[in-house]
C-alpha cells in the first residue's frame, strides 16, 4: 500500500515552472525564457544581450531593460 502510494506521488509531481523567488535569469530553460520574456515584456533576443550586458540577476536585467528603452526613446 505505501509503495503504490509512493508511486503515485512521484506520477503527479510537477516541477516548479514559475522562477518567482529565483534569484537567476537561466537562458538554457526554455521555460524560464518564456517567463522572464513575459515578466519584462521584452523578445528573447532582448533578453539575451540584457543576460549578456548584464548578468542573470533578474533586477539587473530589469534595470539595463529600461535604461536601454529609455536611451531609445531619446535617440528618436
Amino acid at each position: 500500500m505505501l509503495g503504490a502510494l509512493k508511486l503515485r506521488n512521484a506520477m503527479t509531481y510537477k516541477p516548479l515552472k514559475n522562477p518567482e523567488d529565483a534569484y537567476l535569469i537561466h537562458l538554457n530553460e526554455e521555460w524560464e525564457v518564456i517567463y522572464w520574456c513575459k515578466k519584462f515584456n521584452c523578445s528573447r533576443d532582448e533578453l539575451t544581450q540584457a543576460v549578456e550586458a548584464a548578468g542573470n540577476v533578474p533586477g539587473e536585467v530589469k534595470a539595463y531593460l529600461l535604461w536601454k528603452a529609455a536611451n531609445q526613446q531619446k535617440a528618436s
